[in-house]
């Protein structure tokens, strides 16, 4: 069960780092194009500001499941240097434990949100984008990140009680 978990997250982690890549490809040319445009021809186009305004809010929550995933995420470290092999695995089973809940019930709450803007069909000012699409990059990043902390800290259990190190 544990090596099917582990493929499951190095899939998940694969699919991010594949999303992450193509928004940011699409966002640095519509940059360019929108520069170019601006400077060459006097005339920028309509909403990309805002959509790169936008682009770049689903890029820092889809990149927080990267982060989540690679254990990348800012800490103090100071108590895991003391710690012992099960000590270490106990702190990081805690802190996964800690973003699964915390980034849970912010996806819940950003459900919420995003229902909201759905049934009133608010849209972008400049661009016309369905505000929902936009606050949907929360969702899915808290949503996701959730998922993600979940199963390590599931794996951080069977690991646990295989008496394995971190």
């Amino acid at each position: 069960m544990s090596t099917a978990l582990d493929s499951l997250a190095r899939r998940l982690d694969r699919v991010a780092a594949g999303l992450l890549g193509l928004l940011l490809l699409a966002l640095v040319a519509l940059n360019v194009v929108n520069a170019a445009g601006r400077y060459l021809f006097g005339r920028s186009l309509p909403g990309a500001d805002e959509i790169l305004l936008y682009g770049m809010i689903w890029l820092v929550f889809l990149g927080m499941i990267q982060v989540t995933a690679k254990r990348r995420h800012l800490q103090l470290d100071l108590l895991e240097r003391w710690l012992p092999g099960r000590g270490k695995l106990l702190q990081r089973l805690l802190v996964d434990l800690l973003i699964a809940i915390l980034c849970g019930y912010l996806a819940s709450q950003s459900m919420l949100v995003v229902e909201r803007l759905g049934s009133i069909g608010q849209t972008s000012m400049a661009a016309g984008l369905p505000m929902a699409w936009v606050h949907g990059g929360l969702l899915v990043g808290l949503g996701a990140t959730a998922f993600t902390a979940g199963l390590q800290a599931i794996l951080g259990v069977l690991r646990l009680l295989r008496g394995l190190s971190p």
